[in-house]
């Protein structure tokens, strides 16, 4: 009988290593089978690196929105420069012709002053009119509307000054509204040196006492006479007064500015005549 020490190497089996102590005994893959001191496999797994692909995916997803937004913002920025520099050169073409139109004007008002023919001074009233041509006024003869005036330096009785105006072409003025009164009264504040520098209008009462009529002969219907006029005072001339003149000096008194006067006295004048159509120089 053999005893425990006495172990013949014919009973002694030996156990092919399985391909888990393989790879234990090669170094394989993180994730290996072991067996134990019972004999049970255990897994050592190299699920470990997870959480760090997770953030690595996350990282890489913050930087394609960052990208992305970039690209949106440089894309927005090209857009605002372009659109910066459109508004930029269209100031500068402004500007440019606006200085071109200052100096186009100034060399017309240089032949003006200069008295060159067929120039004239660019006004609201010939701009107003360029589709049929500027309205222009002879040389000493105001453009106001469509109208053109005259305001005489010298004096002469009211039949005389009615002479004068139509050898000018003209008669002498006829008020028809508030506007053309307040224009005249306007420009004689720069004519007038005195009281008594009154100008001469196209109204009478001659033929018929305290019937008024214009030059045309059309009747009285809007009225600027100063208070207390017209009275047909006859101290100076027993005829009284039939003519109509005008003028006061002082801003405010426009409205009451017409005093009959002895058709015999001597006066300054208004003419008055239609503007003419001609080249639009204005242009």
């Amino acid at each position: 009988m053999m005893t425990t020490e006495e172990v013949l190497y014919a009973d002694v089996k030996f156990k092919q290593p399985g391909r888990t102590e393989r790879a234990i005994n090669d170094g394989g893959p993180a994730s290996q089978q072991l067996v134990g001191s019972n004999g049970e496999s255990k897994a050592k797994s190299g699920g470990g690196c997870e959480p760090g692909r997770v953030a690595v995916g996350f990282l890489c997803v913050l930087l394609a929105a960052a990208v992305s937004a970039v690209g949106i913002l440089c894309k927005d920025n090209m857009e605002t420069k372009a659109e910066l520099q459109a508004t930029l050169d269209k100031q500068k073409n402004l500007t440019a012709r606006l200085h071109h139109e200052d100096k186009r004007y100034q060399t017309l008002k240089d032949k003006y002053d200069a008295g060159v023919p067929g120039t004239r001074p660019l006004t609201s009233s010939c701009l107003e009119n360029t589709s049929h041509g500027c309205l222009k006024c002879a040389a000493g003869w105001d453009l106001h509307g469509k109208k053109c005036y005259h305001f005489s330096t010298s004096a002469l009785n009211w039949h005389e000054s009615r002479t004068k105006c139509v050898q000018e072409g003209g008669d002498l003025v006829k008020i028809d509204s508030e506007e053309e009164q307040k224009f005249l009264h306007k420009t004689l504040q720069t004519k007038m040196q005195q009281a008594e520098d009154k100008f001469w209008i196209g109204l009478t009462d001659s033929k018929e006492e305290s019937k008024w009529l214009w030059v045309d002969n059309s009747p009285l219907r809007l009225s600027f006479w100063m208070v207390r006029e017209p009275d047909n005072w006859n101290g100076t001339n027993p005829d009284g007064e039939d003519c109509a003149r005008m003028g006061e000096i002082g801003e405010s008194s426009y409205s009451y500015n017409w005093f009959d006067k002895s058709c015999k006295d001597s006066h300054k004048r208004i003419c008055e005549k239609d503007a003419s159509a001609g080249v639009p120089t204005c242009t």
